[in-house]
């Protein structure tokens, strides 16, 4: 599952654009997903409460550090099973020992199929781009974008901004074969290198979000 896209909203976090589609169990009002995408350091807990309003919750417990289930419709609520606080599926608290909501994340919906979640921390977005080559055969352009460890981050590109973006192929040296699709974030910015040798496009920066059973 990858993000469309991802922009910087200030110096301290960014935004996730994810495709609902892509979640089977967000398909349906009052389905839950628990995803991560940096090796299990920042989770996401969302929850669908009608056709077109979400919730994105941390799912850190706020009484003592656990991490929380899904919401279960027929429970209405989400439980922790470390110590049974109950919350709603915003996150509202309805039964302790906790005594503070879930974290929310700000987001919204474009009614279609596009969830944006705002995203403390992300950093995500392209920082550079810069001609390496004037030959037209071999034209390549380096992109530059800040990293997190163990998240994985593919290209995608389009001619024009009303088409799908595609997933292309990438370099990680300057000279290198352009034979990767997936690179694995450090912590520290990185650079790819992808064809440019078409007259224009537009690329994209892409995370892969894994869902957590």
């Amino acid at each position: 599952m990858f993000t469309h896209s991802a922009s910087a909203v200030d110096p301290n976090s960014g935004v996730l654009r994810i495709n609902v589609s892509s979640l089977a169990a967000l398909v349906p009002v009052g389905g839950s997903v628990l995803v991560t995408f940096d090796a299990g350091a920042t989770q996401l807990l969302i929850n669908r409460s009608s056709a077109v309003h979400f919730h994105v919750l941390n799912p850190t417990c706020t009484h003592a550090g656990c991490t929380v289930g899904l919401y279960v419709a027929s429970n209405n609520g989400i439980s922790c099973h470390c110590h049974g606080s109950f919350f709603s599926i915003s996150g509202q608290l309805l039964n302790g020992p906790a005594n503070r909501p879930l974290a929310a994340y700000q987001s919204s919906f474009d009614g279609d199929d596009t969830l944006s979640v705002t995203v403390p921390g992300l950093k995500f977005y392209i920082a550079s781009m810069q001609l390496d080559s004037e030959n037209p055969a071999v034209r390549r352009l380096k992109l530059s974008f800040p990293t997190h460890s163990f998240a994985t981050y593919s290209i995608q590109r389009t001619n024009n901004l009303t088409d799908a973006p595609q997933a292309i192929t990438f370099a990680t040296t300057a000279t290198g074969a352009a034979n990767e699709t997936i690179l694995l974030g450090s912590g520290e910015p990185m650079s790819v290198w992808v064809d440019a040798s078409g007259s224009s496009g537009f690329f994209t920066l892409s995370l892969q979000l894994y869902e957590l059973s």
